[in-house]
């Protein structure tokens, strides 16, 4: 029998497993994202970092738990840790990010499979005749066509033929669907071509496709790729068509001048080695301008944040202000009677004089947020801007005193309206777009929103007739009354899948959609005896 221990001296115990700090630490990590979630208002995107965040910052502290804190034994602690990395290892072996949301969610693809592009259609005998039949539609008399960013007017607002108002008694007609390069870019629409910009592997090119077939009727290259880890592949800029010519600007800077027949390059110009500047960090944005017999880009820079060119030869004819370079496009509006050309730049809003360039006045807009969607002119004499990431918008009055000095005045600011990417437009007072991706109606006199409708994503907005025509962020295409009273929602459908950032076109009764991958058009249908 062995002997007892000594007198006085307890027999060693081990100490079991430490629980507790587990248990605070899961705690604490979902108080954090009830917080971020439910908490005080933070813009989404904000959201969804300080989520990414709060997960890496628990799994590192969970490690720290189980091999510092945990007391457990060395096998299992070991085995655990085996477990917990590979947990995190498999899915970065079976999936990739392709990129983000305009949320700034990852967008997660198997590995091994391969972008699911539909099938092109084979390439139907495009008609010579403006008034030509293909797949039973015709264009109208009149057809307006879609010229340019935006629209004819680059404010959003659509003319030409009503639209019908009830989409499940007359659905909108798939006419073609293929798969296009890579890239952001919108079309323009000049009678029977549709002309966008795409990434073919080194290469932008310059395409036109025959607007009721899809068929591919020129293309011109220029070597250039533009490739951001977040922002993704490709040009971003939309041509504009004005008589015979076709002006598109790739993401490097190289501004082109089109036959819009034939696709032959009638001349070229590096804007940003005119400028003396580089792309600012998601590549050239703004789609050129072209105003009388000069076509207008945005390089930014010193002396050129607006740079002008004749439309004929491509010489150089003025650049003016100091500003570098936003994401937005130069447009042509009438503020207090007078034309002028207005940018958002980097640091705010300017305007120039079309002639010569001469700056009239500027509007501050400092924040940090990335300066996408256009200004609006709402007035005469007044313009929203908005931008995301929690800056909002302000309503601004422009007013001119005795010696012809321009000045601007904020008449009020909301955290209601936050326009990452998407355009605004403005019918009877009231203005319509995304407010961080949800639908939004304003009120213009007081700043206050009228109606907030769903959470479509980071889409469009244009404005045809009395209606909306919104494309969603996962690519369906929606038909809402722009109406005050209420979002009514009148018809939707699934246009295309995948990510759509792309700007539309419509041209009633056709609408071309596009995302980084592929493009349709739909014929949508008109109201009666139209």
């Amino acid at each position: 029998m062995a002997d007892p221990a000594p007198s006085g001296i307890l027999p060693a115990r081990r100490s079991g497993p430490r629980w507790w700090p587990l248990w605070l630490l899961c705690t604490a990590e979902f108080a954090w994202l009830l917080w971020v979630w439910q908490g005080p208002a933070i813009q989404r995107q904000e959201q969804v970092l300080r989520t990414g965040g709060g997960l890496l910052v628990g799994f590192v502290l969970l490690v720290v738990w189980l091999l510092a804190w945990s007391r457990l034994r060395w096998k299992v602690r070991l085995g655990a840790l085996l477990v917990l990395f590979g947990a995190t290892a498999l899915p970065a072996v079976l999936f990739r990010v392709s990129g983000v949301t305009g949320d700034l969610v990852p967008v997660v693809t198997w590995r091994w499979k391969a972008a699911s592009l539909p099938t092109p259609r084979p390439p139907q005998s495009a008609p010579a005749a403006h008034g030509s039949k293909t797949s039973g539609v015709q264009l109208p008399a009149d057809f307006a066509g879609f010229p340019q960013f935006l629209g004819p007017n680059r404010d959003g607002v659509i003319p030409g033929p009503p639209l019908a108002r009830d989409w499940k008694a007359e659905p909108p007609q798939l006419l073609w669907r293929l798969a296009v390069g890579e890239g952001y870019s919108g079309f323009a629409i000049a009678g029977e071509r549709a002309i966008s910009l795409e990434q073919h592997g080194e290469s932008e090119v310059v395409v036109c496709r025959h607007v009721l077939s899809g068929a591919t009727l020129w293309r011109h290259e220029h070597p250039s790729r533009f490739e951001n880890s977040l922002g993704g592949i490709g040009p971003r800029t939309t041509p504009t068509v004005v008589g015979e010519r076709v002006f598109a600007l790739d993401a490097k800077g190289t501004l082109r001048a089109l036959d819009l027949s034939s696709g032959r390059l009638l001349w070229q110009r590096d804007i940003l080695a005119d400028a003396g500047t580089k792309a600012p960090e998601w590549g050239l944005a703004g789609s050129p301008l072209v105003v009388n017999d000069l076509v207008v880009a945005h390089p930014g820079g010193t002396g050129h944040s607006l740079s002008a060119y004749r439309t004929d030869t491509g010489q150089p004819a003025w650049a003016a202000g100091d500003s570098r370079a936003g994401y937005s496009s130069p447009q042509l509006v009438t503020l207090l009677g007078q034309p002028q050309i207005v940018i958002f730049n980097h640091d705010g809003v300017a305007s120039h004089a079309p002639a010569d360039g001469k700056l009239l006045w500027t509007y501050p807009w400092t924040n940090a947020a990335q300066h996408v969607t256009d200004p609006r002119v709402v007035a005469p004499n007044r313009f929203v801007v908005s931008t995301g990431y929690g800056a909002g918008a302000d309503l601004v009055e422009l007013s001119r005193d005795a010696q012809g000095v321009w000045k601007t005045n904020r008449l009020w600011h909301s955290q209601r309206l936050k326009s990452k990417f998407a355009s605004l437009v403005v019918r009877e007072g009231f203005l319509y777009g995304l407010d961080d991706g949800r639908l939004t109606c304003m009120d213009l006199a007081s700043g206050e929103p009228r109606w907030k409708g769903d959470r479509i994503g980071h889409g469009q907005v244009l404005l045809a007739g009395d209606l909306l025509v919104v494309t969603a962020e996962n690519g369906e295409v929606i038909l809402l009354e722009a109406t005050p009273d209420a979002a009514r929602e009148l018809g939707r459908f699934a246009a295309l899948s995948g990510k759509m950032w792309n700007p539309p076109a419509l041209a009633p009764p056709l609408l071309i959609v596009r995302t980084e991958k592929e493009a349709a058009c739909y014929r949508l249908p008109l109201a009666k005896g139209k």
